[in-house]
């Protein structure tokens, strides 16, 4: 497998493929990394609820203008702990929707996903989580639009970039396996693919 490599948060635009109609302009109190509603261990909303934000670039030092896409979800593992969960880690769902399972659970486990590559029901960790195979947090993640740095900074900026596989070029992205324990992007390798997003450069 090519070496993990990365692009700048500048050049990704997730496609939202979750399903429902995000709320407009809707901001969590204390924002989407609030100690009420994010990386808890009840939820403080519906999961699959969505909302639509601005993104406004002189609000912040690194980021475009243009909308986001967040989406709340349940983070939980299926037999093993995940990886350390962390910002810009992508999360799929964990293994098949089923009445204990619901189409909203996700994790950052490579192993543990229901489908990891070429997967385009995908999203983007904001932060650091506490979620393993035994203990459930819910929160946001970013799964639509550009990178919104103005609401959570650790979505761009210096350093922040977004991990691949090392085959991206300009174009359509998926999810995939990385070589380091977590997923990632990697290339559209067929028409059939699911898309996640679209990278405006090649990976670095």
């Amino acid at each position: 497998m090519a070496t993990d490599k990365s692009i700048d948060s500048l050049n990704l635009i997730l496609f939202d493929n979750w399903p429902g109609i995000a709320l407009d302009e809707f901001i969590p109190p204390g924002g989407f990394l609030g100690v009420t509603h994010h990386n808890v261990s009840s939820p403080g909303y519906d999961l699959g609820t969505k909302t639509l934000v601005w993104e406004d670039a002189d609000n912040s030092a690194a980021g475009v203008d243009g909308w986001a896409t967040f989406i709340y979800l349940k983070g939980l593992g299926d037999t093993e702990a995940n990886p350390t969960c962390a910002a810009r880690q992508v999360v799929t769902c964990t293994n098949a929707p089923s009445s204990t399972i619901p189409l909203y659970q996700v994790t950052n486990d490579k192993a543990q996903a229901l489908q990891v590559n070429a997967c385009s029901l995908a999203a983007y960790m904001l932060s650091v989580m506490t979620f393993t195979h035994a203990v459930t947090k819910y929160g946001w993640f970013w799964c639509g639009g550009i990178a919104p740095v103005g609401h959570v900074n650790a979505m761009g900026g210096a350093g922040n970039d977004y991990y691949c596989t090392g085959n991206v070029a300009c174009g359509p992205v998926v999810a995939s396996a990385l070589s380091r324990d977590s997923i990632g992007l990697d290339a559209v390798g067929g028409d059939t693919e699911g898309r996640f997003g679209y990278s405006l450069a090649a990976d670095a």
